[in-house]
């Protein structure tokens, strides 16, 4: 409370022209019966870097970036005051949103898609900034209800890791990139394949195909499924790469052969059966996103395009057609899910998990 009680003295204090961080410290407390996040920072380096992207997400009304409502500093500590987000993160909408409580059918899977065109529509916005966030990951998604508790919003947080690269085009930074407090399953295989080479903001674009892919993987089944399936993929760093070294000891990647046999498994479920937006999510995950080759990878702009066009298609007003698109008829889950996505024994599909209805 000794922290909240100096921020009440300090919270007039309009926002600052300045940015964030990478050891912060995320906290929460009332204000004048507002619930807030407050992030302390004791660096005005990481404060500085934090708020100069908040600011440019602000001013450009980016509603799917993480908005500040002020700022403050006393005693060599500065702090941003954030909105209290509802839903906690993305993750843990996973964790409480099973098929026993989420009916998985044409209207999740619309409802989703938009959402993850949304977070692409921020990312591109970032990346136009010069801007390169370097830790998406479904904890750095923040969810966000109205009051009914009905209506969800996913917000990218978290942007005190930012990088702002000040080429007016390309997509690299003058120099290496050094990036702390980033978090191993959802790095690019850059890190260790281009070590101590300039990082491209294609590396989000990356980050973004392991959280489609975990979407998608969450979407058709639940969040013990995205549990098995980060198990597979093994202790400690849990990447969807896998680092090789050549003979002249240069590092190497490849996608992870579980993260094949995932998607595999993913596309003989007959819910993404060709020709299905599932499926087209599918595809741009394996052919655009998760591409170990930067220069053959999308960059955000392609990505929020592809999004739009599988959204387009899956729109409601579009008929018969659109929900055979979202959701072939009758289709539901298999019987028995993919080995990949168990934990440890047999587990029945439609039976104990729920089926997609439409």
């Amino acid at each position: 409370m000794h922290l909240l009680s100096r921020l009440v003295t300090c919270r007039g204090i309009g926002p600052a022209n300045t940015s964030s961080s990478t050891d912060a410290l995320a906290q929460q407390g009332q204000t004048c019966g507002r619930r807030v996040a407050v992030k302390k920072f004791t660096e005005r380096a990481d404060f500085i870097r934090e708020i100069t992207a908040l600011r440019a997400a602000r001013e450009a009304n980016q509603t799917h970036l993480i908005r500040f409502l002020s700022t403050c500093e006393k005693s060599n500590t500065y702090y941003i005051l954030l909105p209290w987000a509802e839903g906690s993160t993305l993750h843990n909408f996973w964790v409480n949103n099973g098929p026993k409580t989420m009916v998985r059918n044409r209207t999740l899977v619309r409802k989703s898609i938009d959402q993850l065109l949304q977070l692409s529509a921020a990312l591109q916005f970032l990346h136009s900034m010069k801007f390169r966030h370097g830790d998406l990951k479904p904890d750095n998604i923040l969810h966000f209800t109205d009051p009914s508790g009905q209506d969800d919003n996913f917000v990218i947080a978290d942007l005190g890791i930012s990088s702002h690269h000040h080429l007016a085009t390309g997509h690299w930074s003058r120099t290496p990139t050094n990036m702390k407090s980033t978090t191993l399953a959802y790095e690019a295989p850059e890190v260790v394949t281009a070590r101590h080479l300039p990082r491209s903001r294609k590396y989000d674009v990356w980050s973004m195909g392991c959280i489609i892919l975990e979407y998608i993987v969450w979407l058709l089944w639940d969040t013990e499924a995205v549990d098995a399936f980060a198990d597979a993929r093994e202790y400690p760093a849990f990447a969807f790469y896998l680092a090789q070294s050549g003979g002249d000891g240069a590092k190497t990647a490849i996608v992870r052969p579980e993260v094949v046999t995932a998607i595999d498994g993913l596309r003989a479920d007959p819910r993404g059966a060709a020709g299905t937006a599932l499926c087209d999510l599918f595809d741009l995950v394996e052919r655009g996103l998760l591409v170990v080759d930067v220069d053959q990878r999308w960059d955000a702009e392609q990505l929020h395009a592809a999004l739009d066009e599988i959204a387009r298609k899956a729109s409601a007003t579009g008929g018969g057609a659109s929900d055979a698109y979202v959701l072939p008829p009758d289709a539901t889950a298999p019987v028995i899910r993919p080995a990949i996505f168990r934990r440890s024994g047999p587990q029945s599909g439609a039976g104990a998990r729920g089926t997609a209805q439409p």
